[in-house]
């Protein structure tokens, strides 16, 4: 009999989640029999890799990290097509008017006053090198690491991105980076309201406009505003690389804080987003860490 990890079980149910969304939403969502192969295909690997390690070790580790370089940006996409799918109301709006009112005015506007091209170029590479900060975590951890520390450390990484695609669902929103005066990066099938007037374009002195259309057109993803992926990732790959090797971590740490820094600098993201972000984080390593270590009686 499979014994299933933490991991596991958080996959099952996010997986079978989506398959229950990609049936109701079929006829709406391009090229929806793949995702939902894609959806019982992971669920069977996750079976598959639960019944050939059924003892913690880390060849049960590894396997479960390579299902999740497969499986989580594969979901990020489908959520995207998901949410347009449903055709729901986008909460851009109630997001903005949060930003109000907890400053009195529109903080992304205020920033402009320290807006710098060089500034907007080195904060556009740190947003763009997001991706690389889970897998410098995880092989910081893999050399590092004991088991046990990589195990709980995964799953929470993976909770957290799980996370962040159900805020998506529950709270679909899209950018200021689209609702500007400027206009998206590149045309986009939303309607598009003017609610933040800017003056500034954010030029770099390099690649940033290149960069930052290829961001806009390769993420099928725009509702991903609430809570902010980049943020909480950030934050928690920041953790594990301390926790790894201390001087990894103070290495890693410019780029974390650039790339938290981007999320509203760059537009992406509106002030309440990185709240958001950065209380999913805790939840990541304090409290889906908490429930792995009471899972963990069944393997010692």
């Amino acid at each position: 009999m499979a014994v299933l990890w933490p991991a596991d079980i958080l996959n099952l149910v996010f997986l079978c989640a989506h398959a229950f969304l990609q049936v109701a939403r079929w006829e709406a969502t391009p090229h929806a029999a793949l995702w939902l192969a894609f959806d019982l295909g992971s669920m069977a690997a996750v079976v598959a890799i639960a019944h050939s390690t059924r003892e913690l070790h880390r060849r049960g580790a590894m396997l479960r990290l390579i299902h999740g370089m497969v499986t989580v940006p594969l979901a990020f996409t489908q959520v995207g097509l998901l949410i347009a799918a449903r055709a729901g109301p986008d909460h851009a709006s109630t997001l903005a008017a949060w930003d109000r009112a907890l400053f009195g005015c529109d903080p992304l506007v205020a920033i402009e006053v320290f807006a710098h091209p060089l500034a907007t170029e080195v904060l556009q590479w740190c947003y763009a090198l997001y991706l690389i900060t889970p897998v410098v975590a995880v092989v910081l951890l893999l050399i590092h690491a004991d088991t046990l520390t990589l195990v709980r450390s995964q799953f929470s990484l993976l909770g957290v991105y799980y996370g962040s695609y159900l805020g998506y669902h529950i709270f679909p929103a899209s950018g200021p980076n689209i609702h500007n005066n400027f206009g998206a990066p590149s045309p986009v099938d939303i309607p598009v309201v003017v609610r933040h007037t800017f003056t500034d374009p954010l030029p770099g002195v390099w690649q940033t406009d290149a960069i930052r259309e290829w961001i806009f057109n390769a993420e099928v993803t725009k509702f991903d505003c609430f809570p902010s992926g980049h943020v909480a990732v950030a934050i928690c790959c920041l953790v594990y690389a301390f926790r790894a090797k201390r001087c990894a971590g103070w290495m890693l740490l410019p780029l974390c804080l650039g790339i938290v820094l981007s999320t509203v600098w760059l537009r992406y993201h509106y002030v309440v987003d990185v709240f958001a972000g950065i209380l999913l984080a805790l939840v990541g390593f304090l409290v889906l860490e908490r429930m792995h270590r009471r899972y963990e009686s069944r393997w010692i």
